[in-house]
């Protein structure tokens, strides 16, 4: 019986370091329009995503942070997702939750789309667990 204790233990011990991949951010998919409904082709839009808790930023500098809408107005940024193992979010977890209380740091997750238009910038923010927003509306010239 004791055998099989210790073999139970080590073997959930060494699973605490296999990565697991889970999902930080959906398949987002944007149209860009101005207040009258238009769509703004060619227009650049940015895609920030930060996991304050994990410390992370899995959408980082690439190509995939910043993208041009088509014809239509409309862009697409692929799911983003964070592979750690157990081990690692529990220390990470840890770390950031004392930079949060002695070093004013920051906890949770920030995932942000914004674009700037003739007359101003706007975002989207996507909540985790909810519905990405589809429409940005930039405010356009009074022409």
């Amino acid at each position: 019986m004791k055998k099989i204790v210790t073999v139970a233990l080590v073997l959930l011990a060494a699973a605490c370091f296999i990565p697991f991949e889970t999902t930080l951010v959906p398949e987002w998919r944007i149209r860009v329009i101005n207040e009258k409904g238009e769509p703004y082709p060619d227009q650049i839009v940015r895609r920030f995503c930060h996991d304050y808790t994990l410390r992370v930023d899995p959408c980082g500098e690439t190509n995939e942070s910043m993208r041009r809408t088509d014809k239509d107005g409309n862009v697409v940024f692929s799911e983003v997702g964070v592979s750690l193992s157990l081990a690692s979010r529990a220390a990470r977890s840890v770390v950031s939750l004392l930079s949060f209380v002695f070093l004013n740091g920051s906890f949770g997750v920030k995932i942000v789309a914004d674009s700037s238009g003739p007359e101003g910038y706007m975002a989207l923010e996507y909540v985790p667990g909810q519905q990405p927003p589809e429409v940005l509306v930039l405010p356009s010239n009074a022409n």
